[in-house]
């Protein structure tokens, strides 16, 4: 549960049936009537809470995969509103960030950013929440400085984030996707400061690997910066014609867009000025 309040009404609408039908044999039957009942009461409650949670969690994370394929900010805000009436401890930061990195898809920067001032990554209760909620908040602080254009901040956080990682290195689950949401951080930050080298055949990469609409979309717009950096001009252009025609709703794309409409820069490399450019 603490995703969604119809999975709450069922468990509790269950628990009190339950617990009218063992008061029921408590005071109609015998002795060991009681305690069967008892027993029997306490397996159904954590039966029913057990597939309320995991029916929650699955419908969820369809939610994010259907967001990720389609681009549908709109109806995924819309959803993500319900969870957060029904959040909990445990999910409270999770749907958060989510909101949170669909602001952001959309490039409404500065609503994202108010939002995150409301995340506690220590609000959890149990201690491997409180670090994935650590890292996930790193990674949405360090994002959102990167689309703004605030560099420093960004580097900020990226570095809060590789702290965060010295505790995860026994946790085979967090540990390698924090790990490659760090790469990707760096990559991103050094991208646009305009330092480094070997960029493209990093995005290139990552574009090979990107399984869905979202992140093909802002690979594609990474990689044709990279490709201007390094002055493969003609590269560049595909990757962001990609990019831009990918999910023209995404802040991304219309950052591709517009690069896209001065060609002088794309020639001279000149871009800094549209990169954090508010669509």
């Amino acid at each position: 549960m603490g995703y969604y309040r119809r999975y709450s009404l069922i468990y509790y609408t269950i628990a009190l049936l339950c617990g009218a039908l063992w008061l029921w044999m408590a005071l109609v039957g015998s002795d060991s009537n009681f305690f069967v009942g008892l027993l029997l009461f306490f397996l159904v409650i954590c039966l029913t809470a057990f597939f309320c949670s995991l029916a929650a969690t699955r419908r969820f994370q369809a939610a994010t995969q259907r967001l990720m394929q389609t681009a549908d900010i709109a109806s995924f805000l819309q959803e993500l509103n319900g969870c957060a009436k029904s959040s909990r401890r445990n999910t409270y930061n999770t749907i958060l960030f989510w909101q949170v990195y669909a602001l952001q898809l959309a490039g409404n920067l500065q609503r994202a950013a108010d939002l995150l001032q409301h995340a506690d990554p220590n609000y959890a209760r149990s201690a491997r929440s409180k670090k994935n909620d650590r890292c996930a908040y790193s990674v949405r602080c360090a994002s959102l400085a990167l689309q703004l254009g605030q560099l420093d901040l960004a580097d900020t956080h990226i570095e809060s984030l590789r702290q965060e990682l010295r505790t995860l290195q026994s946790d085979r689950a967090l540990y390698p996707h924090y790990t490659k949401c760090l790469t990707d951080l760096a990559e991103m930050s050094a991208l646009l400061r305009g330092e480094g080298s070997g960029q493209s055949l990093y995005f290139s990469n990552l574009l090979k690997l990107s399984s869905s609409l979202v992140d093909r979309v802002q690979t594609s717009y990474y990689l044709g910066i990279a490709l201007i950096r390094e002055g493969k001009v003609d590269e560049a252009v595909k990757a962001l014609r990609d990019s831009a025609q990918g999910a023209p709703k995404l802040l991304t794309s219309r950052r591709a867009a517009a690069l896209l409409e001065h060609p002088d820069a794309l020639q001279s490399g000149q871009i800094d000025a549209f990169l954090f450019s508010e669509l």
